[in-house]
């Protein structure tokens, strides 16, 4: 095997590897929604536990994004305003996390096929419309990390404002 082939083996080696562990973030996350999810009466569901799931399907999830968090949020909110409570959900948050989901997906194709390097050229110099792509996608997609985080842990407090032992209320709430 030529020079070539063993760079080309540890890129794809190192390729797998971040695969395997963006896989592994993503269960973790799907486990800690379920959860969420499931310490909202089922009266108040307005998804199930186990369909958070449906985000491990690659492509898939970046639609499925718009089911899951604003329903777990409008999930809590129902839960809160049975109480009398108010309690700011995330709402808007999900949204705006799901839409920088959808946005980011274009701009990524287009940040490949614009690279040059993937057509055995060199690399072009700095500047240029890619540049722009490969800066605004970076800040696009640390703001959706940022909001991601926030929501996440806006959830995991909204969680924990429900008694482990709350009533379960009426079945089929999950409409």
């Amino acid at each position: 095997m030529g020079t070539g082939g063993g760079i080309f083996l540890f890129v794809m080696l190192v390729a797998g590897c971040l695969f395997l562990f963006g896989l592994a973030v993503e269960a973790v996350i799907c486990w800690f929604l379920s959860k969420w999810v499931a310490r909202i009466p089922p009266a108040h569901r307005k998804l199930t536990p186990g369909s958070v799931w449906l985000l491990m399907i690659p492509l898939f999830s970046a639609l499925w994004v718009f089911f899951v968090y604003p329903r777990i949020s409008d999930s809590f909110e129902s839960y809160f305003r049975s109480k009398g409570e108010r309690a700011e959900t995330g709402r808007g948050m999900a949204l705006a996390y799901c839409v920088l989901n959808v946005v980011l997906v274009p701009i990524g194709a287009v940040q490949l096929a614009m690279d040059p390097t993937l057509r055995g050229r060199p690399p072009a110099l700095p500047g240029g419309p890619l540049l722009v792509l490969q800066i605004g996608g970076g800040l696009l997609n640390l703001a959706m990390l940022v909001l991601w985080i926030l929501l996440l842990v806006k959830f995991h407090g909204l969680k924990e404002r429900i008694p482990a032992s709350a009533p379960p209320g009426p079945e089929g709430g999950a409409g």
